[in-house]
């Protein structure tokens, strides 16, 4: 994240040796480190099986059953990929005879290679020096990996798959929209990418929820009839995409809350916050307007204890209990919570005036750190998503 569209400085450094790990592609250093320099950046050949006093590596390639950056006083620059050509670089059990890849990702870089099994000194399964050059151009982390790669099949990559440090996206700005805005009936907006200056952007595209719904002109004013989507709360994201080969591509992500009907609308709070303990129960409550009051359920309650055990055990527990189950109210309003995309449990708004909804969880169901936790009904209407830690 650190080096993220920074275009940063840094070398590459390609290590060779008499070793037959380095004999196997070392003869591709040359042409690699001029066509980098071709392109502005800094590439080194050295002798042996690590740069020594290199605190700047922004990429670095070997062969060799071990390379101690730490050992020769160098240093990794974040977003930096290295690797090295060796047998068992991806078999991550102790006691290993060679160095696994993860001593590199220890050292800093964002991503490295292994292979998993004996895959004999074939270059074809390991990453040209190329790799290089495709990550500098402004390709993903993955991207630049599997173009390098011819048969990847015993190849194990590990890191930042989506890491880009030298992409060039097309600026994005949108106009007319606020972030967490309520709004109603027909919403003007303006998307503007690519200033005259800068790259050039393909037509730039809305997602609403997850989904393309439309893609306009760079400047062009949008009216958006917000009678199309149910009320509740909604994400747009702007898209921009460069129009070079790489398609970098930059995003504005932006929530609203649709209030086209008063007595529509859902509002999601938890309990406790702003940290809940580990063994401890979390409860969300889900809370509508003007809702219809179907007969009494009570609230929810996801397994008895905060025990570890499978996240498909959450829902099971929900409708083994016999509590909250949809079908048990028909013509009551089902809300859905949800965690990370999966559906945590059900619940029927109870209630007049204002009718409520609330399922309870163990913490340690929900894994620790911050989460981000939903509430939606089953007609689409979703409520402003939440944040809490477990901790």
């Amino acid at each position: 994240i650190a080096a993220d569209r920074t275009q940063p400085g840094g070398t590459f450094y390609f290590a060779r040796n008499r070793d037959v790990r380095s004999q196997a592609r070392h003869t591709c250093y040359k042409g690699v480190a001029e066509t980098l320099r071709a392109e502005g950046a800094r590439a080194k050949i050295v002798q042996g099986t690590v740069p020594v006093n290199a605190v700047d590596i922004m990429g670095f390639s070997v062969g060799a059953r071990f390379s101690d950056l730490a050992a020769a006083r160098s240093a990794v620059l974040p977003g930096a990929i290295c690797e090295h050509f060796t047998s068992f670089g991806g078999d991550l059990r102790e006691d290993r005879s060679q160095m696994p890849l993860t001593e590199f990702l220890r050292q800093g870089a964002a991503g490295a290679s292994g292979t998993v099994t004996e895959p004999r000194a074939i270059q074809a399964k390991f990453p040209l020096p190329s790799v290089h050059v495709h990550y500098r151009r402004g390709c993903s982390l993955a991207e630049a990996f599997y173009q390098s790669v011819a048969s990847p099949y015993q190849l194990l990559i590990v890191g930042d798959p989506l890491c880009q440090p030298w992409a060039s996206p097309p600026p994005l700005q949108v106009d007319g929209i606020q972030q967490n805005q309520t709004v109603s009936g027909v919403l003007e907006f303006t998307a503007t990418a690519n200033p005259p200056t800068l790259v050039e952007s393909e037509p730039i595209d809305l997602f609403i929820d997850g989904r393309l719904v439309a893609r306009f002109p760079s400047g062009k004013t949008v009216k958006f009839n917000t009678a199309g989507i149910t009320d509740g709360y909604h994400e747009l994201r702007f898209v921009a995409t460069s129009s070079d080969a790489i398609e970098s591509r930059s995003r504005v992500v932006l929530s609203i809350v649709v209030d086209n009907d008063p007595t529509a609308g859902l509002e999601l709070s938890l309990s406790p916050l702003p940290v809940a303990e580990f063994d401890e129960f979390v409860v969300l409550t889900a809370t509508a307007p003007n809702g219809e009051s179907p007969e009494p359920v009570g609230a929810a309650s996801v397994g008895t204890e905060p025990t570890d055990g499978e996240p498909g055990e959450i829902g099971q527990a929900n409708q083994a209990a016999g509590e909250a189950s949809p079908e048990a109210s028909p013509s009551g309003k089902t809300v859905i919570f949800e965690h990370s995309g999966q559906e945590l449990g059900r619940a029927t708004l109870q209630g007049s005036d204002v009718a409520t909804a609330s399922l309870r969880v163990p913490a340690n169901k929900l894994g620790s750190g911050p989460l981000r936790l939903r509430a939606r009904l089953e007609s689409g209407i979703q409520a402003v998503p939440q944040w809490m830690v477990v901790r």
